[in-house]
C-alpha cells in the first residue's frame, strides 16, 4: 500500500520541517500496531463477538467519552487536552478510538479480501461464532465461520 515512498522518508519525512507532527506518525502507527497485535491476542478478538452493530457502539461509546470531556472547553480538543489532569486523558480515548478504528479497518479489509478472493483470512478463533455474554451464539455466515467461495 505504500505509494512511491522508501523507508527512510517514512520515518524522517521531508514534510516534517512543516509540519512537525509528521515526525511522530510512524512511531504512533508502529505502536499502535504493536499493541493491537498484543491486546487482540490477550482479549481473544472479543470487540467482533457483538457483530457490527457492537463495533459500531464501541465506536460510539468512546466517541461519548471524548465529547463529554471535551464539552466544557466548548468543544476545543486542544484547550481539552492542555488542562486534562486525570489519570486517563483525552489523548488515551483519542488513541482509543484510533486503535479501535484501525482494529476494524484492518477486520473489514480481511472480509473483503476474503469476498473477492474466495479464502478465509480470518483465524475461527477470532470470528464472531464466538459465544457471547449469556451464552448465546453470534451469527454464523460467509466470512464469519465459513469460507466465502466464488462461483
Amino acid at each position: 500500500m505504500m505509494k512511491n515512498r522508501d523507508l527512510q522518508n517514512l520515518f524522517e519525512p521531508a514534510s516534517a520541517d512543516a509540519f512537525p507532527y509528521h515526525a511522530h506518525l510512524m512511531e504512533i502507527a508502529l505502536n499502535d500496531v504493536e499493541l493491537l497485535l498484543d491486546k487482540d491476542v490477550q482479549y481473544k478478538g472479543s470487540c467482533f463477538r457483538r457483530g457490527g452493530s457492537g463495533l459500531f457502539h464501541m465506536f460510539a461509546r468512546k466517541w461519548d467519552r471524548i465529547e463529554a470531556m471535551v464539552e466544557d472547553c466548548g468543544y476545543d480538543i486542544f484547550e481539552a487536552v492542555e488542562n486534562d489532569t486525570r489519570m486517563e486523558t483525552v489523548l488515551d480515548d483519542v488513541a482509543d478510538l484510533r486503535r479501535y478504528l484501525l482494529l476494524a479497518e484492518a477486520f473489514l479489509l480481511c472480509k473483503r479480501l476474503e469476498e473477492l478472493v474466495g479464502d478465509n483470512p480470518i483465524p475461527s478463533s477470532q470470528n464472531s461464532s464466538a459465544t457471547l455474554v449469556g451464552g448465546s451464539k453470534a451469527p454464523s455466515g460467509p466470512g464469519l465461520d465459513e469460507p466465502v467461495r466464488k462461483t
